[in-house]
């Protein structure tokens, strides 16, 4: 799958500004400009290429991605159901494994987050910190079968949920027919690797923005069914009562600290950055 975005030049105005951000920097630190007939890009991109790995950048990038953390903690906080709390919950671990992986200086992502970032953590405490990510989320305990389960339900919502909407629900651009395969393909090339646990992520999203719309615009059947599945799904991860919740949210703010004292650490220590 191609995914074509449009953005202003203004997001291109210097070298400095993409350097300082997560889901920009990778994009440009290899020679990815095709078309550039004023040779604007081009020379944004070799000055990125050669300060990528420089302490300084990395830390703004990984400072951008605690930024990202604590709003997306806030959030879980201010949920007003276990959905939007569950739902705030992936963006937090997603932020939290950027953080992670672009300290490593590697590009973040979305579908692959945790999946990518597992080869990454080598030592004893990387393995622990990556363990505790996963925990945060709830999916450290899910097992290969329940995983495969997990999709099979969400692919049934996702595809009750294309028949049935009728009016918005937020992301609702991932609800469309082509994004099908990406779903499910995309999710069976995780498990069928070993990452049925990482794989949540991806399942996560996808089952919250479908029940949403079938709660929304489906019919009363619709709601009750599915409706008690994501509540058994909810129970799963761990979340699916405000006790447990509040006591997630308590987990997840030790998490962010214990992950930006393991950064500060890496960044003024690590081989692989330069001063």
């Amino acid at each position: 799958m191609l995914e074509c975005i449009l953005s202003g030049a203004k997001r291109y105005a210097s070298a400095e500004e993409i350097l300082a951000l997560p889901g920009m920097a990778c994009n440009l630190e290899i020679d990815s400009v095709l078309v550039d007939p004023e040779g604007h890009l081009t020379q944004i991109q070799r000055r990125v290429s050669a300060d990528f790995a420089k302490r300084l950048w990395v830390r703004k990038r990984v400072d951008a991605g605690l930024e990202s953390a604590r709003g997306a903690l806030v959030a879980v906080q201010q949920a007003g159901s276990p959905i939007e709390a569950v739902h705030a919950l992936g963006e937090l671990i997603m932020h939290c494994s950027e953080i992670l992986t672009v300290a490593h200086l590697n590009p973040p992502t979305h579908r692959r987050s945790l999946a990518d970032l597992r080869p990454l953590m080598e030592t004893e405490e990387e393995l622990q910190l990556y363990e505790e990510l996963l925990a945060a989320f709830g999916s450290s305990q899910i097992t290969e079968p329940e995983a495969r389960r997990f999709l099979d339900q969400c692919l049934e919502a996702f595809d009750r949920a294309l028949e049935v909407k009728r009016r918005p629900v937020p992301f609702e651009w991932k609800l469309d027919p082509c994004i099908r395969d990406y779903l499910e393909k995309g999710t069976l090339e995780m498990i069928e690797e070993g990452n049925h646990r990482e794989s949540l992520f991806w399942i996560t999203l996808f089952f919250v923005i479908s029940t949403a719309a079938i709660q929304q615009d489906g019919t009363a059947a619709d709601k009750q069914a599915f409706g008690t599945r994501m509540v058994e799904f909810l129970d799963a991860l761990g979340v699916g009562s405000e006790a447990a919740i509040a006591q997630r949210i308590q987990d997840c703010g030790g998490l962010i600290g214990r992950i930006q004292d393991y950064s500060d650490r890496f960044i003024a220590t690590s081989p692989k950055l330069r001063d």
